[in-house]
């Protein structure tokens, strides 16, 4: 049986989107600010701000702070 090619293309452009937001997110900015993904929310999107700020609180010092980015929970912290 086959597919038709409308199918397959939305399959293939699924399948690249899964593996570009798979990757692990860490990076440095300007001002001192390190961003890595939280380690402890797990098993759903993210959509709370707050939510993932209280994550980002329990995984460091209280100085840390969250953000929902893509559906997943950054965390900010001081790279000194």
């Amino acid at each position: 049986m086959a597919y038709p090619r409308s199918f397959v293309n939305l399959l293939v452009t699924f399948l690249i989107f899964v593996v570009v937001t798979n990757q692990d997110i860490m990076a440095v900015e300007a001002n001192g600010t390190c961003s890595r993904q939280s380690t402890t929310f797990r098993g759903r999107p993210c959509f709370s701000s707050n939510n993932c700020n209280a994550y980002c609180r329990s995984e460091n010092s209280a100085n840390d702070y969250g953000g929902c980015y893509y559906f997943r929970c950054i965390c900010h912290y001081s790279c000194d």
